[in-house]
C-alpha cells in the first residue's frame, strides 16, 4: 500500500519502508540476508553501454573509431552498472617484430585487450582497498592481510561484438564459410596463425606473415572459465575472478560457443587447485543487433581503455604491438609487473619480484601448468 509517497510491505507482520516498490524490496534483502540485489541489465543494454562509450571517446578521431571487433567487461553492483574495460582489435603481432621483454602486446584481438584492460582495473580496485576501502570492489581477507575478496552483489560481464575465433565460431551454422566436421574436427584447440582456417583469416593471411603461435580467443575464453579472468600475478592476492555471462553481438549459436567455452574440457578436468573450478558463463545474444559502418577487414589499429580512466584510451599498431610512437603499451607484460611492483611495496613486503616470470611464479600459481595440462588433453582428443 501507499502513504504520502512511502511504499510499505509486510512479511510475517514486520512491515519494511521505501520510496517505491523496488526500494522497499532492497530494504526487505538488505534486512534479512544483509545484501541487495544486483540490478541486472539486458544484453542490448551492456551492447549500448559500450558501444556509447567507445564512441564518445573516439567523437573527434574518426580514423581510429574505425573498428572490426568490439568488446568489453562491465561490473554489475548493486546499484550501478559500469564499464570497466574495453577493446577494439582483430589483429596479431608481426613475429619479426615480437621482442622477449614484455614490451610488446602479442595478441590485439578485442577481447583479449578488454581482459587485460580488466587485470590493470584490477590493481586498481585493490589498490583502493588499502586507501578507499569502501569505494573499493575489494575487502581485505580475514585469515590472510596480504590477500584480498571480491565484494559480494558484484559480477562481471563480457560483451564481444561477434563470436570470438577459433573453435566458437569455425562451427557457426549460420556462417556461409562454414566447413563440415568432415573438414575440420570439432572441439581441437585452435590457435591464432594456424592458416587453414578461414575464421582465423584476421590473424594470420591478411597480414602475409608467418605468426608466432597463440591460443584462438575461443580457447583463451576457455582457460578464463577455470582459471580466472585476473592471471598470474594477481592470483598472488585474490582468488579467481570469473565471468557470470558472455554476450555475443553477432554470430551466436548457443551449443557451439557451449563447446569451445567449457564443455570441451569438462570431462578432461580431474583436479584443480583450491578456489579453483569449471564456470559456465550464461551466454547470451543481444536482440537489437549493432550495425557498424566502420567495419573494415583491413584496419592495422587497436584502441583499449579501462576504468577509472587515469590514461584515456589507448591506440596501438597491432602490428608491433606497441603505441603509434612505439612506446610499451598500458596493457604490455612490462606495465602489469609495474603494478604488481608498486602494489607489494604499497603492502610494505620484503621480497618483491622485478621480473615478470619470477613474479608469476612467486605467487604460488599453478594456472600456467594445470591449464596447460588440460591443453594438450584436449588437443590430443579425437574431434
Amino acid at each position: 500500500m501507499s502513504n504520502q509517497n512511502i511504499f510499505i510491505i509486510s512479511i510475517i507482520g514486520i512491515p519494511f519502508y521505501g520510496i517505491n516498490k523496488i526500494e522497499t524490496i532492497k530494504t526487505i534483502f538488505k534486512t534479512l540476508f544483509d545484501e541487495v540485489p544486483c540490478k541486472i541489465s539486458t544484453p542490448d543494454q551492456i551492447q549500448e553501454l559500450i558501444l556509447n562509450t567507445f564512441n564518445s571517446f573516439m567523437s573527434f578521431d574518426h580514423f581510429h573509431r574505425e573498428f572490426k571487433v568490439i568488446a568489453g567487461i562491465v561490473k554489475v553492483g548493486q546499484d550501478t552498472t559500469e564499464l570497466v574495460s574495453l577493446g577494439t582489435g582483430s589483429k596479431f603481432l608481426n613475429d619479426k617484430l615480437f621482442e622477449g621483454n614484455g614490451n610488446t602486446l602479442i595478441d590485439s584481438h578485442a577481447e583479449v585487450l578488454a581482459r587485460r584492460g580488466f587485470m590493470r582495473y584490477l590493481f586498481y580496485e585493490l589498490r583502493k582497498s588499502i586507501q578507499s576501502p569502501k569505494s573499493s570492489i575489494f575487502i581485505r581477507d580475514e585469515a590472510n592481510n596480504n590477500r584480498f575478496k571480491l565484494k559480494k552483489g558484484i559480477s562481471f560481464h563480457l560483451y564481444i561484438s561477434t563470436a570470438p575465433c577459433g573453435d566458437g565460431r569455425v562451427y557457426s551454422h549460420c556462417e556461409t564459410n562454414y566447413r563440415s566436421p568432415a573438414d575440420i574436427r570439432e572441439g581441437v584447440l585452435r590457435y591464432k596463425g594456424e592458416e587453414s582456417l578461414t575464421v582465423l583469416k584476421d590473424a594470420s593471411k591478411e597480414n602475409d606473415v608467418k605468426n608466432p603461435i597463440s591460443m584462438s580467443c575461443s580457447a583463451k575464453i576457455m582457460k578464463w572459465n577455470v582459471l580466472g579472468l585476473q592471471g598470474g600475478l594477481l592470483a598472488k592476492y585474490i582468488s579467481p575472478v570469473y565471468l557470470t555471462s558472455i554476450i555475443i553481438g553477432n554470430k551466436f549459436d548457443k551449443i557451439h560457443l557451449e563447446r569451445a567455452l567449457y564443455a570441451r574440457i569438462e570431462h578432461q578436468l580431474q583436479s584443480l587447485p583450491e578456489t579453483y573450478a569449471l564456470h559456465k558463463p550464461e551466454l547470451l545474444e543481444v536482440t537489437q543487433k549493432a550495425s557498424n559502418p566502420n567495419n573494415i577487414s583491413n584496419i592495422a589499429h587497436s584502441c583499449n581503455w579501462f576504468s577509472p580512466g587515469k590514461y584515456g584510451i589507448e591506440i596501438l599498431n597491432a602490428t608491433n604491438g606497441k603505441t603509434e610512437n612505439k612506446q610499451f603499451s598500458q596493457l604490455s607484460k612490462r606495465a602489469l609487473l609495474h603494478e604488481f611492483v608498486n602494489f607489494g611495496a604499497l603492502l610494505k613486503e620484503n621480497d618483491i619480484k622485478t621480473d615478470y616470470n619470477s613474479a608469476k611464479m612467486s605467487s604460488n600459481e599453478k594456472q600456467k601448468g594445470v591449464f596447460w595440462t588440460l591443453s594438450r588433453q584436449v588437443t590430443s582428443e579425437p574431434g
